[in-house]
This record gives structure tokens, sequence and C-alpha cells, in this order.
């Protein structure tokens, strides 16, 4: 015990200090969770998936690599097995240290319940019991974000920067800027947006999701030499990073939505369409586009019918038709199409919420 205790201690400092309350009973468990955590923040979930799979063939009782392995499967969109071990851990729970505890009634919260403001609460309990772990912070703020409630989320995220900052370390992975690099976008803070890409940049170069930015970036500001520069740099650094063409193209579409450059989105979409004609998701990206922008709804529930015919239970190909009804007029039925959507969503989603309270909203009206 011992010995094992000695190991593990060592192994500890390979990981980031929020992780490093965790003590399994195997040293071999702990060093396939240890590589299975670092896959994970790479955003390689595959391997993270088999590791952590492999942790818990040596030791079933590690309750954390559940934890992680629901997660991983969740960021491959595999959401029957996300919620199976989602179901584990919260089957365990009586068994857990109180600050675990209430990660599993989190993550039961996510994957199950799919309640996002349970989230939040369970979140916040976390923080009430330690607030200097940074992912913490960053689990509240980053739900706020999904809520688009920016003006909340932007402080927790800027603590989560800030405990990194104070321990000498950069976050576990890009996406920890990214999300405070949108918030700050998203309303209008785009000094501070521009400060925060500088040095999200030195210390993850070469990242294509910071690229992405900082191409929206030059856009808002009308620099557009320099996004048309930074877009050849996005392809070549692309190609360097094995990108398909078909990938880069599709990318490309949504920098341009997200810049507001409409024109050149939809020659994107269409483009990554023609490349694809039989994908249902490279069909329900162009037809919410069309859709959701007002380009041309009719042209858009076309589509979408291709993509449902394709792929029926779709719960976002149904949450676009339903949409695209909505803009039609057609408000019982988008109503109808909505609301089967959501009872197929393995998760929160914030834009068909939105979507189901602005077609609630017209009916109140017309009523």
């Amino acid at each position: 015990m011992i010995k094992n205790y000695l190991i593990i201690s060592s192994l500890k400092k390979e990981i980031s200090a929020e992780f490093q309350t965790i003590m399994p009973n195997s040293v071999e468990a702990y060093k396939s969770f240890i590589l299975g955590y670092k896959a994970y923040f790479k955003g390689d979930n595959l391997s993270a998936i088999k590791l952590f799979s492999q942790s818990l063939k040596i030791d079933s009782n590690f309750v954390y690599a559940y934890f992680w392995l629901s997660l991983s499967f969740a960021n491959q969109g595999l959401f029957d097995q996300t919620e199976k071990w989602c179901l584990k851990v919260y089957g365990k729970r009586e068994q857990l240290p109180f600050e675990l505890k209430i990660w599993a009634n989190w993550i039961y919260a996510r994957y199950h319940e799919k309640s996002i403001y349970e989230e939040i609460k369970y979140a916040k309990q976390l923080l009430e019991i330690n607030d200097r772990i940074p992912l913490t912070h960053w689990t509240v703020g980053s739900a706020y974000y999904e809520l688009h409630q920016y003006n909340n989320a932007i402080p927790e995220l800027e603590k989560t920067l800030e405990i990194y900052k104070s321990w000498n370390t950069k976050p576990l992975n890009s996406n920890f800027y990214e999300t405070l690099i949108i918030a700050y976008h998203e309303t209008g803070r785009y000094k501070e947006e521009k400060e925060l890409l500088k040095k999200a940049t030195e210390d993850f170069p070469d990242d294509l999701g910071l690229f992405r930015r900082q191409i929206i970036l030059s856009f808002t500001e009308g620099d557009s030499v320099a996004a048309n520069q930074n877009i050849n740099k996005y392809i070549s650094l692309s190609k360097d990073n094995s990108g398909s063409d078909i990938e880069i193209t599709n990318n490309l579409a949504e920098i341009f939505y997200s810049a507001g450059i409409l024109d050149k989105a939809e020659t994107n979409y269409r483009k990554a369409l023609s490349m694809q004609p039989d994908n249902p998701v490279r069909l329900n990206n162009l037809a919410y586009f069309l859709i959701d922008k007002d380009r041309n709804p009719a042209e858009g529930l076309e589509i979408v019918d291709k993509a449902l015919k394709l792929s029926p239970d779709n719960y976002l190909f149904i949450d676009t038709k339903g949409w695209g009804l909505f803009k039609s007029g057609n408000y019982e039925e988008a109503l109808k199409l909505l609301k089967k959507s959501d009872s197929l969503k393995p998760i929160y989603n914030h834009g068909l919420d939105f979507h189901l309270q602005e077609v609630k909203k017209a009916i109140a009206r017309q009523k």
C-alpha cells in the first residue's frame, strides 16, 4: 500500500493540480487514467475511451474513470454510451466522497435529466466548497455560455484563467480560451478579445479553433486583408493537420456565417454539399442556413426533407424543419416537430429551446 501510494503520488505530477486529489487502489489503473486524461484534453476521444476503459478493467471501483469515460463518449456523439456510464457513476454516488457525489449529480443532470439549470446548481455547490478549482468555474461559465448568457459566463471563465495563471500553468486545452473569446465577441468586447487571442495563440500556436476566431475578429473589425491572409494560412494549416477538402470547405462556411458574410457562407455550404450530395449533415447545414438567415426558407425545407429521409430520427434535422415551418407561418406543425425534436435531444440545446419558445409565443399572440 505504501509503495502504491508513493508511485501514484509521483504520477500525479503529470496531471493538472485539480485532478491531484484522486487516489485509486491500482497503480496500473492510474497510469491508464493519466494517459486517458491527456488524450481527452488533446481532443483524442477515441484514445481516451480506450484508456479509461482499460483503467476500469484493472480497477472496476475507480469511479472517476467512469465519469471521464462518459464525457469522452459524449464528445464522440455516442450518447447511448454516454448515458450508460453516466448512470453507473450516479449509481455509485453514495460510495463517493462528498465533492465527487456532487459531480455525480452534475453529470446525471447533464446527460440524463438534460437540465442545464440543474447543472449550474450543482456546479455552484462545488464552488461553495472550493472556489480555487478552475474546472469548476469553467463548468459554471460554460453552462451560462450555452444559455447565451454571456455576461454571467464571462466572470466565471475569467476566473478559470486567473487560477491557471496563479499556478504558473496554461489551461488544459485551447477551449478554455476559445469559450471566453467568443463570449467577449458576442458582447462587443473586441479589445479584450484581441488581447486574449494573442495570449491564447502563444500558449496554443497553430490551433485551428483560435485561427478561426482570429479570422472572424478581423472581418468584424473591417480588416479584410488580414482576414483573407489568415484564411490562406488556415487552409494551409488544416491541410497540414490532414483536414480534407470537404471539412475545410464546411469550416470556411461556418467562419463566414459567424462573421456575417452570408454570400460567402452560402457559397461554401453549397460547395460542401456538392462534394457530398447524399450526406445528411451537409444537407442540414445548408438547409438551416437558408432558413435561419431567411435566405430561402422554402428551399431550405425541401433540402432538410432530403436529410430526414436519410436520417428520420435526427433531432437536429427535425429542429431545422420545425424552424423552417415556423418561418413559413405554419406554427402548429412547427410546434409538433419542435416538441418531437425536444423529446429526442440527447443533451440541452439552446437553439432548439429558443425555437420552441419563439413558436409558443407566436401561437399565443395568434390566440
